[in-house]
């Protein structure tokens, strides 16, 4: 299995994939079955042609992952979960027979293999459904369809929609008054219109209940080093405007910086230099990431 498909390329990835497997393999006692196939995904892998198979043993195993062997271009996920394992649902008249010598220990693991392919992969299926492309063709757009079921419009809704995409921040959510801006057109008398332009103005603001969401962070960088008002605005514009723009909430988004160290500049208020070593009168600083209403 090449992570290209270009021929030109088959023997450096093969090489690539060959290094990935054996990184994955010196801490496959850290994954779980979701994640595994993730960093597999990432790798360039076709996750759709791995093949699955059982742990042979008769003792529990400290881990659900046994191993990852590739072979000849195929990589093979062994798990310790299936007709093979301790917990396996087949008689124990087989293991028996085994053991006694009466069955090729290679010939049945490899008939059971043929079973116990499907029956994994459709397993993770049921525990992890966004794999399953059957039934979920788009599982993005599926969750979003779930998510709106909720109620999206209140505190609580809110509230549990941005811990679910932030859960590195500490989040605030509290009702708000807030101005919607209303857009006017040119002033109509019967068939005629009164200008080109709209005659009281351009535009208008009506006052509204809305929702404030605070964030609240003590470093200007995230773990990535990236600034965290680049990665809360990302996070913002793929995860929740979609969702909130489909039922309609006027919303002012604000990252609060409460450990940031004071800039140096001139105040009324304020001596130069002064504020930087006693800190100043306000430790904190807000930047608004966005203020308005979420509409389709």
């Amino acid at each position: 299995m090449a992570v290209a498909d270009q021929s030109s390329n088959r023997v450096t990835d093969q090489a690539d994939l060959s290094a990935l497997i054996d990184r994955i393999r010196k801490r496959l006692h850290l994954f779980d079955p979701l994640s595994l196939l993730r960093v597999l995904k990432q790798g360039g892998v076709d996750v759709g042609e791995l093949h699955f198979r059982s742990h042979m043993s008769s003792a529990s195993q400290p881990r659900l992952v046994e191993d990852l062997i590739l072979d000849s271009g195929v990589i093979t996920i062994i798990f310790n979960f299936g007709l093979l394992s301790a917990q396996s649902p087949l008689p124990s008249y087989f293991f028996q027979e085994i053991d006694e010598g009466r069955i090729d220990v290679h010939e049945f693991q490899a008939l059971m293999g043929l079973y116990d392919h499907a029956l994994i992969k459709l397993y993770l299926q049921c525990i992890y459904p966004e794999l399953n492309d059957y039934l979920f063709p788009n599982w993005s757009r599926s969750v979003q369809r779930r998510v709106r079921i909720q109620n999206l419009r209140n505190i609580s809704g809110v509230h549990w929609i941005f811990t679910e995409t932030f859960p590195d921040l500490r989040v605030c959510v509290e009702k708000k008054q807030m101005e919607r801006e209303v857009r006017l057109s040119g002033l109509k008398l019967g068939y005629f219109v009164l200008g080109d332009d709209a005659m009281f103005g351009q535009k208008t603001a009506n006052t509204v209940l809305g929702i404030r969401v605070s964030l609240y962070v003590d470093d200007e960088l995230d773990g990535c080093g990236t600034p965290w008002f680049q990665t809360v605005r990302k996070r913002f514009e793929e995860h929740i405007s979609p969702i909130l723009s489909a039922v309609g909430v006027d919303l002012e988004l604000t990252l609060i910086f409460t450990d940031r160290v004071a800039e140096l500049g001139l105040d009324d208020s304020s001596y130069l230099g002064y504020d930087r070593m006693r800190g100043g009168e306000n430790d904190s600083h807000e930047v608004i990431i966005f203020q308005g209403q979420l509409c389709s």
